[in-house]
């Protein structure tokens, strides 16, 4: 199995495109990026598991790209269906401007934030 990312920037956004080939197949999906106000990113967690909320907010590839806090979780459960949802709320610093949004804890290890 091979991964390749490619990142392009144009001095404040950016975006990211993954491809993993495993025996012969190759997939693509975009990584972490940034548009506007707005940033799609994966979340690490720093030191102990939810060690007093801190989060390392990075790309596809592991690259940092700033840091954050988680707060309060909240449980959803999607109309016609009986699976419940995890989210937690993050406040994150990425070249210092501030972003506040959801990490989608039971869907992946992912945040949507947006600039306030």
């Amino acid at each position: 199995m091979t991964t390749q990312t490619e990142t392009t920037t144009n001095g404040t956004d950016f975006a990211q495109i993954c491809t993993i080939t495993h025996e012969g197949h190759s997939y693509t999906a975009s990584g972490a990026y940034s548009v506007g106000n707005r940033v799609f990113a994966y979340v690490k967690h720093d030191l102990e598991p939810f060690a007093a909320g801190r989060c390392i907010i990075q790309t596809w590839d592991g690259v940092e790209i700033g840091r954050g806090r988680m707060t309060a979780r909240r449980n959803f459960t999607s109309p016609g269906s009986w699976e419940r949802q995890y989210r937690r709320w993050i406040d994150a610093t990425i070249d210092g401007r501030k972003y506040r949004g959801w990490y989608c804890e039971s869907s992946g290890d992912y945040c949507r934030l947006k600039a306030y």
